[in-house]
Order: structure tokens, then sequence, then C-alpha cells
């Protein structure tokens, strides 16, 4: 057996937590679209953008659902939207806020230091400096190598 609570303005409350809810991710969205090119080396504008989408779309999609397994004389298939919509808003989360931050890590400890990037403020270029480094070492020996030969020629 289950119980439920019911009130005769259930669509009042409804309309006032929607309104309270989709508010302010509206204009988190808005926000993170705006910061999505600013040059930083923990920019995150737009994972968080993509985590507010992705709640955005599973809430225009699941609340329907919901709506139709409401009335359906088995439980079970409302829990199961429920529960299944929670799940993918918390592993989208997850997943869009972590992830890049693990990536970055196991970057970093396959490089042997801190990768340090430049990023204009177009967010299109994006160099691994250390990557850099070694390479103008490389190509810095080759030059005094040069040098010496020519010096060497000379005399």
């Amino acid at each position: 057996s289950y119980d439920m609570c019911i009130s005769e303005n259930s669509t009042a409350f409804i309309a006032v937590l929607g309104v309270i809810n989709l508010g302010p991710l509206l204009f988190a969205c808005f926000q993170a679209y705006r910061a999505r090119n600013l040059s930083t080396d923990f920019q995150e504008s737009s994972y968080i953008l993509g985590v507010m989408a992705t709640i955005l779309l599973v809430t225009a999609l699941g609340i329907p659902v919901l709506f139709i397994t409401r009335d359906n004389p088995d439980p079970a298939a409302f829990f199961f939207v429920s529960a299944s919509l929670v799940f993918v808003v918390c592993t989208s989360i997850l997943t869009l806020i972590f992830a890049p931050k693990v990536y970055a890590l196991r970057r970093k400890n396959n490089a042997g230091g801190a990768p340090v990037t430049i990023i204009r403020n177009d967010g299109m270029a994006i160099r691994n400096v250390i990557n850099e480094k070694a390479e103008l070492e490389a190509e810095n020996l080759k030059l005094k190598e040069e040098v010496e030969r020519l010096l060497a020629k000379e005399e």
C-alpha cells in the first residue's frame, strides 16, 4: 500500500515552484553563456552551461512523462520515472563538472609537470607550454651547435 498527499491547489504550488526553480536556472544559463570566453586557467562556464542545459532538457522532457505516469494505478512507474530523472540530472552534473578535472589531472601526471596553458581572450588558442619548452630547448641546442660549427669554420 502507499499514500499520497493531495491538495486542491496543487497547480498553483507547482507553478510557483516552477518559477522559483526555472527562473534562476535560465538566468544562470544566460550568465554562463556570457562568460564562456573568459580567459582563465579554471574556465568552467562552458561545463556549467552544459550542466544547466542538460537539467533544462531533462526537466522539459521529464515533467510531461511524470504527469502521464502520475495517474497510473501502478506507483512503480511513477517512482521509476522520478528516480531516473534524478539519476540523469545528478550524473550529468558530476560528469560534466568533474570529468574535465580528472582528465586534466591525468594529463598533468603524464606530462611530468603542471601543464601551463595560454588562452587567448576568444578562447581559441590553447597551447601546452611544457611541450613547447622542450621543443624550444631542442631547437636552441641545435642552433648552438650550428653557431659553434660556423665559428670553428671561420677559424
